[in-house]
């Protein structure tokens, strides 16, 4: 009998540990019996089962038992994925209605119902090309476009390239049209669903209208309409027109279909007349003398529907500074781009606005999807065609402004490695960067074989120092320099705001009001620490001034097979005569002269740079000026910044960090601390010597002129009152100075002693 008894298994290594989370449930955690009576019910194996995708039996060696933490969450888990699976069902349902349904043609039947009860056979829906693409597309064939994820020695892989996301979602995957969109951090609104905003978009505007149904009026309706029209008020007209509604969406229709064909006639390449808003490539030029004031004639003349619409919305209120002009023709440009790609003036002119102003490639792909601009690429083409022509500009400007002059600095740059290798580093790049612009004050008329002073001995040195005439000019000039500032802080001085005046005259003032003409060259790549590299730069400047000073029917005439010795010549003679002043630094003139030394040997002329005019720009020489009244003023040490007044106190007070020793540091930095010391100073004096507690107070010590007062009582004041005020704390006399004007007046009054004697002695007896 014991021997056909079944034997049962028992193991002495119970498990207490928690199925699903290996959590030991002996210590601690109160655990339940995973095939109890209380777990079947619950149908926590069930459920373990179906989320873990594991068999679960109590006949294996695995632990009985399961915690609390994961007794509560697998019902919870488990009801969340019976709703996540519902929910994709319907949303699969509802976009299966959406995106596959028929449209149907008029004069169709819109009752189902009548077509399910019809006794004809029915015909088989066509599906879509996009569940075509999806039914024939195997699984194993959508995922294996995606590219594998990349090992820790490849390449970046290329992104995967789609038709639509239906490539990669199967039907039952398609995502709910009332789903919440996922959120992210940027800064733009959030677009609507793109079959959502297409419908509307197919709603609107003559696509809405073209698929409504026309309808007959009723007789109210009619005998209504006749009525106004026998009243004969337009006004009334207009108003029972509006309100029949078929009648309005019939009016509505015609008023779209004429703003449609008048936008459809500024579309035209060649045939008509083509739009302002239409430049080709070879036209890019006019683009210079483009004005906004264009584009709103041409709305005027061709498309006013479009301009009325525009105006409305944009334009509730005419303001007189004109700043609602660019938004509206901003607008007109924007619409027709979206309509006719070719009509992209105005995103041409805000891409060069974009690229002078340093935008990154990232800005022009953004704003070139919402139509505001063009790519990078089409930037620089459009750049190019700006300045292809660049020798011919030039020419022309010779013609009407004179003699040029080039100005050249050195262009430096790092271009920084991502990862360093020993071919492959940081490179510190110095190139030149270089301009051309014309004198406004022409020096032809001068001599350069000699100086004004030919024998220096007979000039003498009084000449260095300014004579009466120029030093009552220079107090004038500091008496306008001066009242600009006194104006502008207090207002008892604001009777004469209009005696002040803004450019002080002087013999060039005519010529220095024209604006001043710069051409920007190209930057070469050429090193001014390389004195080879300095001779390949004159080389090019020498052939660049050939260019521009060659006659234009040699120009197109050049043969490139010519014998390098008569093109030497030929270069000769079209520069004879001729010296291009190129303008550098202290640092760059001293380089191009030790070139030129180098070239001292050469045969010809213009081997040795003898056509170019080396000299020092003066772009320095504010900088320079304040580096020096910056060295006796500004001292950063403690007892300077204890000390109020000082420009260090003032830098320490305003916590102004970008202020510092060397001007040439923070050139801006140091010139706005030394222009408001100044000020403030000037403002402090002004209040002390007119008798001023505050700055809106009223001076007692002097009289300014009201608004009743002539021109003459307020030059007077200008010339009198501020000038006394300029002689005493602007034009202050060092001491060196007031010892030598005594000394003089002094002499002077020996002097006239002397000869008042002479004269009053005659033949011995005084007269």
């Amino acid at each position: 009998m014991a021997e056909i008894t079944p034997r049962k298994k028992v193991t002495k290594n119970i498990i207490y540990a928690c199925r699903c989370c290996n959590v030991d449930t002996n210590t601690h955690e109160i655990r339940f019996n995973l095939f109890g009576q209380k777990s079947l019910n619950e149908g926590l194996v069930d459920a373990i089962k179906q989320l873990s995708g594991i068999a679960v039996s109590g006949d294996d060696e695995l632990s009985h038992y399961i915690c609390r933490t994961c007794a509560r969450n697998i019902p919870i888990l488990n009801k969340k994925v019976t709703e996540f699976k519902k929910k994709c069902a319907e949303t699969a349902k509802a976009q299966r209605e959406q995106f596959c349904s028929i449209r149907e043609k008029r004069g169709r039947k819109d009752d189902l119902a009548e077509t399910e009860k019809s006794p004809l056979p029915q015909q088989a829906r066509k599906r879509t090309f996009v569940e075509k693409r999806v039914a024939h597309t195997s699984l194993e064939e959508r995922f294996s476009r995606i590219a594998p994820k990349p090992g820790p020695l490849s390449l970046p892989a290329p992104l995967p390239t789609f038709t639509t996301i239906y490539d990669l979602l199967g039907e039952d995957q398609v995502p709910h049209a009332n789903a919440q969109p996922k959120q992210h951090h940027s800064t733009l609104p959030q677009q609507l669903p793109l079959a959502e905003g297409l419908a509307i978009i197919s709603e609107s505007g003559l696509l809405g209208i073209k698929d409504k149904g026309t309808v007959t009026l009723s007789s109210s309706q009619k005998q209504k309409l006749l009525d106004e029209i026998i009243k004969g008020s337009p006004t009334y007209l207009a108003k029972a027109v509006v309100a029949v509604a078929p009648v309005k969406n019939c009016v509505f229709e015609l008023f779209l279909k004429s703003i449609n064909e008048q936008c459809q006639k500024l579309c035209v390449r060649s045939k008509g007349n083509p739009s302002v808003l239409r430049v080709t490539r070879k036209d890019h030029k006019s683009i210079n003398t483009f004005q906004w004031i264009d584009i709103l004639k041409e709305m005027k003349e061709r498309a006013p529907n479009v301009l009325d619409v525009l105006a409305t919305i944009a334009v509730p209120k005419v303001k007189e500074n004109g700043s609602q002009l660019p938004p509206l023709c901003m607008a007109m440009g924007i619409l027709m781009n979206t309509r006719f790609k070719e009509l992209s003036l105005v995103q041409k002119l805000t891409s060069v606005t974009l690229g002078v102003g340093g935008a990154t490639e990232k800005t022009f792909q953004r704003l070139k999807k919402l139509g505001i601009c063009q790519t990078r690429p089409s930037y620089r083409n459009l750049i190019d065609d700006l300045g292809g022509n660049l020798k011919q500009d030039i020419r022309d400007l010779l013609k009407t402004e004179g003699r040029p002059r080039i100005v050249f600095d050195n262009f430096d740059f790092k271009i920084l490695a991502n990862i360093i290798l020993p071919n492959h580093r940081n490179s510190d790049m110095h190139w030149i960067a270089h301009f051309l612009t014309f004198d406004r004050i022409p020096s032809d008329h001068l001599d350069d074989t000699k100086p004004l002073v030919s024998d220096m001995k007979l000039f003498e040195n009084k000449e260095y120092l300014l004579d009466d005439e120029e030093l009552n000019k220079m107090r004038a000039d500091f008496s306008i320099l001066v009242l600009r500032v006194l104006v502008q802080f207090f207002p008892c001085l604001k009777d004469v705001k209009d005696e002040v005046i803004q450019h002080i005259p002087h013999r060039f003032a005519e010529e220095m009001s024209k604006k001043s003409v710069v051409v920007g060259l190209p930057i070469v790549p050429y090193n001014q620490n390389k004195q080879s590299d300095v001779c390949k730069y004159l080389e090019y400047v020498q052939d660049f001034c050939t260019d521009i000073f060659k006659p234009e029917e040699e120009s197109h005439s050049e043969s490139h097979q010519e014998d390098p010795l008569v093109k030497l010549h030929n270069k000769e003679r079209t520069l004879k005569g001729i010296s291009v002043p190129l303008g550098g630094d202290l640092l760059g003139r001293e380089r191009v002269s030790g070139a030129k030394r180098a070239r001292l040997g050469c045969d010809h002329r213009i081997e040795r740079f003898e056509y170019i005019v080396e000299n020092v720009a003066q772009w320095h020489t504010k900088q320079s000026f304040l580096g020096y009244v910056w060295e006796q003023l500004f001292r950063a040490d403690a007892v300077s910044g204890r000390e109020q007044g000082t420009l260090y106190n003032l830098r320490q007070q305003f916590r102004l960090t970008n202020v510092y020793t060397k001007v040439k540091k923070n050139y801006k930095s140091a010139e706005h601390l030394m222009l408001s010391a100044t000020k403030a100073y000037l403002c402090e004096a002004f209040m002390t010597w007119a008798g001023l507690d505050k700055l809106d107070g009223t001076p007692t010590k002097i009289s300014v002129p009201s608004s009743d007062s002539s021109d003459e009582e307020k030059k007077s004041f200008l010339t009198a009152t501020i000038g006394e005020f300029v002689d005493l704390y602007v034009l202050t006399e060092f001491d060196v100075e007031k010892r030598q004007r005594e000394e003089v007046e002094k002499r002077k009054k020996e002097l006239g002693k002397e000869t008042t004697s002479l004269r009053q002695l005659k033949n011995g007896k005084y007269i």
